[in-house]
């Protein structure tokens, strides 16, 4: 249900769990979202299921991930995306066991989008037209 006057660009929100934690409320403020996007927290990812499991609600939202794909739960967390229908829109750099891995066991599902990158930079180019493209779907 949306509140009045509340764009569905408003609803966007980015939650990050890696070596630290940066969570962005809801907002239109755009530079906060690229801030949040390209934040680097450093090695060590292991995302927190349960707490991507509390973010499910009757809407399901869409879920962003960006990394290198040396993730320590990787297999929890395919197991995850594999049961949900979210809308999935992963980013990773580099070319490792794990991106073999994530994108062999995700191969066949339509709700999943993998992209690869070499530099940063493209961050947010792909996860804004994924928005864009999610928006006026």
């Amino acid at each position: 249900m949306h509140r009045a006057g509340e764009s569905r660009f408003n609803r966007l929100r980015t939650g990050l769990w890696v070596g630290g934690r940066r969570n962005l409320p809801y907002t239109d403020q755009r530079f906060d979202v690229y801030r949040t996007l390209c934040h680097y927290f450093g090695g060590g990812t292991r995302l927190q299921i349960e707490e991507v499991e509390a973010l499910q609600t009757d809407e399901v939202p869409d879920i962003f991930l960006i990394t290198d794909m040396q993730i320590t739960n990787l297999a929890a967390l395919i197991e995850l995306f594999n049961q949900r229908e979210n809308r999935v829109t992963a980013v990773h750099i580099g070319n490792n066991d794990s991106v073999k891995t994530f994108r062999r066991s995700l191969a066949l599902r339509k709700n999943v989008s993998i992209f690869a990158i070499e530099d940063k930079q493209s961050i947010p180019a792909i996860v804004l037209g994924k928005v864009k493209e999610y928006l006026y779907s």
